[in-house]
This record gives C-alpha cells, sequence and structure tokens, in this order.
C-alpha cells in the first residue's frame, strides 16, 4: 500500500494505492488520524489506484467517515474501480459515502461545502 496526501480547496486529497487490507491498515489509521487530530476532516480518499480492499480497510474508511462527521467534516470516495466497488455494493458501503467518477469531480464539488 502506498499513500499519498495532497490539500486543495480545503480538502484532503489521499491517494491510496495498492491493497488496503488488515497488514496495511495501521499504517493506514496512522496516517489518516494524524489529519483528523489536526482538524482536517473534509477528506477525499482516491482510490484509483486501489486493487484491492478487504474486511479491514472497510472498516478503516468507515471509522474514518464517522469519525469526521463527528468534528464537523466528511468523507468522499473518488476513482472507485469495478473490482473495489463491488465490494463496496456487496456490503451496502456504496450507502455510506459519496462517491464520485474521479478526484477532479469530487474536489469540484465538494470545495463549494
Amino acid at each position: 500500500m502506498k499513500i499519498e496526501k495532497t490539500s486543495e480547496n480545503g480538502l484532503e486529497i489521499i491517494n491510496v494505492s495498492g491493497t488496503l487490507d488488515l497488514q496495511h491498515v495501521p499504517e493506514f489509521k496512522q496516517q489518516v488520524s494524524g489529519l483528523l487530530k489536526n482538524g482536517q476532516a473534509n477528506i477525499v480518499f482516491d482510490l484509483e489506484n486501489l486493487e484491492f480492499i478487504d474486511s479491514a480497510g472497510l472498516e478503516a474508511l468507515l471509522s474514518t467517515l464517522v469519525t469526521a462527521r463527528k468534528i464537523g467534516g466528511f468523507v468522499a470516495l473518488a476513482g472507485v474501480k469495478k473490482t473495489v466497488a463491488r465490494v463496496f455494493e456487496i456490503t451496502h458501503m456504496d450507502k455510506a459515502f459519496e462517491i464520485f467518477s474521479d478526484a477532479n469531480e469530487a474536489i469540484e464539488k465538494l470545495a463549494r461545502r
């Protein structure tokens, strides 16, 4: 797993590539919790390069969503591949997140909030 973070228009853009699974969740949570602790709670996860996610990865994203909402923020997903999107659909997690076709669309629509 590789994580790259950038900021744009008041949003934290987090590009997650590779695999978000039980092995990588601790690193993921560590990096994301730092943002949330600093009050950076408007997050877009760019999953264009994410190849695989398991239940631990889903839980990490959901946990981030819950924490962000508690402090007045939001979490959105962008660029979700079909194979990864299928996991979200099967688990009904696609209902919990705003999902955009790509990071640019997410930035354009969410920066107005």
